[in-house]
């Protein structure tokens, strides 16, 4: 559990659109080595992103090798703080369920007894 403290989420993108090693970089340098990195996995296209030829360049789930370059980034820079989430299934089990008005998050009916 957090108490205090600064956690930073980057979501991992097709074609390194979000510069994941430069925003990892750039944390390690000018935060501190010991920020905590929430490095995500589930992106999915949505919407124009996934239809409108514009935006071809995230128009695809993001390739396992993409995935362990990012992973590869955190771990080159010991950046040890933080959580990574499991690549096979991010983008399906992050995914909101939204004919599930209730509870549309899979990972908050994983918590319910």
């Amino acid at each position: 559990m957090l108490k205090r403290g600064l956690v930073i989420r980057l979501l991992v993108l097709p074609n390194d659109i979000g510069g994941v090693g430069e925003s990892l970089q750039w944390i390690h340098r000018e935060l501190s080595p010991r920020v905590a990195v929430s490095l995500m996995a589930q992106y999915y296209p949505t919407n124009v992103a996934g239809t409108n030829p514009r935006y071809i360049l995230l128009s695809r789930r993001l390739r396992e090798s993409e995935w362990l370059s990012a992973v590869a980034a955190l771990d080159e820079l010991g950046m040890q703080e933080g959580w990574m989430q499991e690549y096979d299934g991010a983008a399906f089990y992050y995914r909101p369920d939204f004919s599930d008005a209730e509870t549309p998050f899979r990972d908050v009916r994983d918590f319910q007894s």
